[in-house]
């Protein structure tokens, strides 16, 4: 059951709903929230802003719309050829 100030833990499909909006604005940067009835997707990490409702899990972790997103992320630079070799001397001068 998910219910006003929730935050779902899993992407769910939605069986039971009752004036459901949820916040996606983590996922889509939209501010508004969306109305959400029987058979809709709600996604793990948005908010329930109003209303109530019970879901099936249908995906976690990584599988989930915002471990996809998590997953394209790079959030790790290249290594400069600087870097490189700061991190080779380094090596060298303590190894």
């Amino acid at each position: 059951m998910f219910a006003t100030g929730s935050v779902i833990p899993a992407d769910l499909q939605v069986v039971q709903a009752e004036n459901l909006e949820i916040s996606e604005s983590v996922l889509t940067g939209e501010s508004v929230p969306v109305d959400k009835n029987v058979g809709d997707s709600v996604y793990m990490g948005t908010n329930v802003e109003s209303g109530h409702g019970f879901g099936v899990v249908v995906k976690i972790g990584r599988d989930t719309k915002y471990g996809q997103i998590a997953k394209n992320i790079s959030f790790l630079k290249p290594e400069t050829a600087f870097q490189t070799g700061l991190r080779g001397f380094g090596i060298c001068w303590y190894g």
